[in-house]
Order: C-alpha cells, then sequence, then structure tokens
C-alpha cells in the first residue's frame, strides 16, 4: 500500500492523472458456471477499489462468455450487472471493451448493456478491433 501511495504521490506531483484501469484475465464476467461467474465478478474488486484510490472514474473490461447468442447476453448482463452495483458506491463506472467475440458484435454488446440496466455501465468501442472470429469482421 506504502508504494501505491508513493507512485500516486510521484504521478500527482508531475500532472499526471489516472482514468481508468484495463483489467484483462481476472476470469469470464458471463461464464455459463455460476461459481465461476462469482469468481471473476469477485477478481475485478480489488481493481475497482484499486481505482477509487488512483482516482479514475472507470474500470474497463471484457464481456466474455460462452453458450447461445442470447444466453451470453444474459450471462454477461448478469456479470457486468453485478460488478457495476459493487462500483457504483465507489462512484466508479464499469465499461466495456470489445475484445473479440461477440464482444466485438455491435448489436450484442449494445444489447448486454441495455440488459444490465444501470448508469455506471457502458462502453469502451474500440473501431478498429471488430474480428468476430475466422474470417468474419463486424460492419463498423
Amino acid at each position: 500500500m506504502v508504494a501505491a501511495q508513493n507512485n500516486f504521490r510521484r504521478a500527482e506531483d508531475h500532472g499526471v492523472k489516472s482514468l481508468l484501469i484495463m483489467i484483462d484475465g481476472e476470469g469470464k464476467l458471463g461464464d455459463p458456471n455460476d461459481e465461476k461467474r462469482k469468481t471473476a465478478i469477485e477478481n475485478h474488486y480489488k481493481w475497482v477499489e484499486a481505482a477509487k484510490f488512483l482516482g479514475c472514474h472507470s474500470i474497463r473490461v471484457n464481456a466474455a462468455s460462452s453458450g447461445s447468442y442470447e444466453d451470453q447476453v444474459t450471462l454477461a448482463a448478469d456479470g457486468l450487472r453485478r460488478l457495476s452495483e459493487f462500483a457504483a458506491p465507489h462512484g466508479l463506472n464499469v465499461i466495456v471493451e470489445n475484445h473479440g467475440g461477440l464482444s466485438s458484435n455491435g448489436k450484442w454488446l449494445a444489447k448486454v448493456i441495455t440488459n444490465v440496466e444501470l448508469d455506471n455501465c457502458g462502453t469502451l468501442s474500440e473501431f478498429g478491433n471488430c474480428h468476430l472470429g475466422g474470417s468474419k469482421w463486424y460492419d463498423r
């Protein structure tokens, strides 16, 4: 914690502001297995707390899942909603970047975010990253 405080002060001393933390490798927020999904959600908590400490406004996450199109909408929305509920009292947003698969399908991602139904959950669109798999690309 002391190292984090020192780094925060050093950045602050030089006029550097931390705006968001980009998170990968903490599990699938839309995992079809309830216990794995819960673990993935809870693995993100430390990043919400770190982002709050650093003065960020958001954490960037992935909406990975598996199953049918509709199942993945439901599962990803569930994981994102639960993480966003945790982030809300910290004053943080949870934003999803399109990182391949269905998350790179704009219609799918819009439906997921709509189903979350929370103001602090949204997207961080990377318009050059619309690869759906194989040779398929989403029409940006």
